[in-house]
């Protein structure tokens, strides 16, 4: 059951950021994996250098969310930072922050999803079977992510 491994993928943290904690550690460490493994899972090189640029393409869009973020960030401070806070420019930039990470999420989504592009039916196939076996032997721990790890461009976001 989902509740005693704190998580459905078994990456042990609780329901509030497993979601996301999973989507960055599928993202972060997955197509390193599929292209580590390419030659059993029948890659072609075009399709393991395909794969390769999208990926790369993906973390540097968010990398730069990443920074839009902590830009934000650096304006929030200023406006709490006064005598008198500033709550129009408060409240507005920390809904460009929360519209931020939403982007930077749907950007590893749409990635994730031009990577599968990629690849055969037979390839997604294979590479389901891989990432069970890999879930079975400890969750996300499984697949080289260590509980608490987190994706690009994420060092002191939250």
């Amino acid at each position: 059951m989902h509740h005693e491994m704190g998580g459905a993928c078994g990456c042990g943290m609780g329901h509030g950021k497993h979601i996301g904690v999973c989507l960055k550690a599928m993202f972060k460490i997955m197509p390193w994996k599929i292209i580590m493994h390419s030659e059993e899972l029948g890659l072609s090189d075009d399709q393991v250098e395909a794969f390769r640029k999208k990926h790369s393409e993906a973390r540097k869009q968010m990398i730069h969310i990443f920074g839009q973020i902590k830009a934000n960030m650096i304006d929030v401070e200023d406006a709490v930072m006064r005598e008198d806070i500033d709550m129009p420019t408060a409240e507005a930039k920390i809904r460009e922050i929360g519209k931020l990470k939403g982007d930077k999420m749907m950007a590893m989504i749409q990635a994730m999803q031009d990577m599968r592009e990629i690849l055969t039916p037979e390839q997604r196939r294979k590479i389901k079977e891989m990432v069970m076996s890999w879930f079975k032997k400890g969750g996300m721990r499984g697949i080289g992510m260590e509980e608490g790890g987190e994706g690009e461009g994420e060092e002191s976001e939250e």
